[in-house]
């Protein structure tokens, strides 16, 4: 067992014999729960049929202070943990003893209570960089959601916990009661990662993977930093690790907002959007006018939001497809036609008011769900689309 003290109060220690981290204290209080292999891999042969191999099927051979060596019959495992003023800097590699491809090595793992803060005798939350960003603090919840922890594979379903996709960072934290625990891939590069939680025996396991990008048969170095660190406050915090590492680590192509010439100056100006559906309740279901229909009804509701922020304003309008919600391409005329749409705009911008179409990316809808005289079957077959 391997014990590292930080000036700030808190405490890791890495069982590197059984490749787990034990406990994460502060000032005595534990922080988490279970002993969860800190490593795996995933292999996939030339066939595509994949294996994930956990650190208990490895075999322990050393740790020298730093560094510690897993053997397996597939391939070698070095873990190096290096100390920082209030964390940890993990690295891997892996030397690969078959033809098979390293498809995603994960490190750092840990376990924290499985019920969190809304759960009955539970605490803490997850901070979860999922779209916006969320603070989980129901597992039950998450779990029963449309959201839940799912494995990603091929073909790809587009709610998977992958960065850069539905993942906007490459972290996540752990806070209970002014104490937190921070998980981050210092990556410059921005490659893809797996990042997410579940259940795991009696805990919440914590899981950071990265795609490795190599081709069947090579090894796999990790080429920057995996951070555990450790601070007091709330999500914010945690938000601010990231933000200072990110910001020290620009890549070279970008420009600033303010400083590029192909926006719209109100682009800078971070508008407040209010998106909402001009027909239906919801995403699916009836598609009948609602009460935001004809479009110019939301002005009294858009002029009042943009008055009491005192900020610019964009109603970003959803289901104003003419042909049928989520149908593209073909999304035009408006719904309802041209004129009203035409006339909304007008009279927003006449109020300083920003107006914004949704659209469903450039996918193809072959039969609507919702609309259901939608179907473009005769089109696909006639332009051999």
């Amino acid at each position: 067992m391997k014990k590292f003290c930080f000036r700030n109060g808190f405490a890791v220690e890495i069982d590197f014999e059984n490749a787990c981290v034990h406990r994460v204290v502060f000032q005595n209080e534990q922080l988490t729960q279970g002993d969860i292999p800190f490593y795996a891999v995933k292999l996939r042969n030339r066939d595509g049929a994949s294996r994930i191999i956990s650190a208990t099927e490895g075999e322990f051979i050393s740790f020298d202070g730093r560094t510690a060596q897993y053997v397996h019959k597939e391939f070698t495992v070095f873990i190096s943990v290096k100390t920082l003023e209030n964390g940890l800097f993990w690295h891997i590699s892996v030397q690969n003893k078959t033809e098979d491809l390293l498809e995603w090595v994960e490190l750092m793992s840990l376990g924290v209570a499985k019920k969190l803060q809304d759960e009955k005798d539970g605490k803490g939350a997850i901070l979860f960089p999922y779209n916006e960003g969320c603070l989980v603090t129901d597992m039950d919840k998450r779990h029963w959601s449309a959201f839940p922890y799912i494995e990603p594979e091929y073909p790809s379903q587009g709610k998977y916990t992958i960065f850069p996709n539905m993942l906007s960072s490459q972290f996540m934290a752990y806070i209970v009661d002014g104490k937190g625990i921070y998980l981050g891939m210092h990556d410059k590069e921005h490659t893809t990662k797996h990042i997410d939680f579940r259940y795991f025996e009696e805990s919440i396991k914590l899981q950071m993977r990265v795609f490795c990008n190599a081709d069947y048969g090579q090894d796999y170095q990790m080429p920057f930093d995996c951070v555990m660190t450790f601070f007091e406050g709330e999500w914010q915090d945690a938000c601010e690790i990231y933000r200072e590492w990110f910001y020290e680590n620009l890549p070279s192509c970008l420009t600033k907002i303010k400083d590029c010439q192909n926006l719209p100056k109100w682009y800078s100006e971070s508008p407040i959007i209010i998106a909402y559906p001009v027909r239906g309740q919801r995403d699916t279901g009836n598609m009948s006018p609602n009460k935001l229909f004809p479009y110019t009804n939301a002005l009294p509701i858009l002029e009042e939001f943009q008055s009491k922020t005192e900020s610019k304003v964009m109603g970003l309008l959803m289901h104003w497809e003419g042909t049928a919600p989520w149908a593209p391409p073909y999304v035009w005329p408006p719904y309802g036609g041209e004129e009203i749409f035409s006339e909304f705009l007008q009279k927003a911008h006449e109020q300083n008011l920003l107006v914004g179409v949704y659209c469903s990316g450039m996918g193809w809808t072959q039969q609507s769900n919702i609309v259901l005289e939608y179907n473009r079957e005769n089109d696909y077959e006639n332009q051999h689309l």
